[in-house]
C-alpha cells in the first residue's frame, strides 16, 4: 500500500511543480509522460532529465516561448525532488515497519 503511494505522489508531485511554475495542462502532462520515458531510457538519470524535456517540448510545441517553456521544466524538476524527499519519509516508514513487526527467534 505504501508503495502505491510513493508512486502516486511521485506523479502528483511532478504534476504540481509543473503547474506552479506556469505549466497548462499539456506541459504538466509532458513532465509526466517524460518521466515515465525518462526512466524507462536511462534509468537514474532519466528520473531527473525526462520531466524537464518532456514538459520544456509539451510547452514549447504548444507555443509558449522558451523562457515560459524553461520554467515549466524547472517546476517539473522541484516536484521531482519533492517527490523524492516523500519517498524517502515513505521508505523509511516502511524500514520501521518492517523491523518492529520483527518476531523475536532470539528465544
Amino acid at each position: 500500500m505504501l508503495f502505491i503511494l510513493s508512486q502516486v505522489l511521485d506523479f502528483a508531485c511532478t504534476w504540481w511543480g509543473a503547474k506552479k511554475f506556469g505549466a497548462t495542462w499539456k506541459g504538466a502532462l509532458g513532465a509526466l509522460i517524460g518521466g515515465i520515458v525518462g526512466v524507462i531510457f536511462l534509468n537514474i538519470p532519466g528520473i531527473f532529465i525526462g520531466p524537464i524535456v518532456g514538459a520544456f517540448l509539451f510547452e514549447w510545441l504548444n507555443f509558449r516561448t522558451k523562457t515560459e517553456a524553461a520554467k515549466a521544466g524547472l517546476g517539473s524538476l522541484i516536484g521531482t525532488f519533492l517527490a523524492i524527499g516523500f519517498k524517502m519519509g515513505i521508505m523509511t516508514t516502511m524500514i520501521i515497519l518492517f523491523y518492529t513487526h520483527l518476531p523475536d527467534y532470539t528465544g
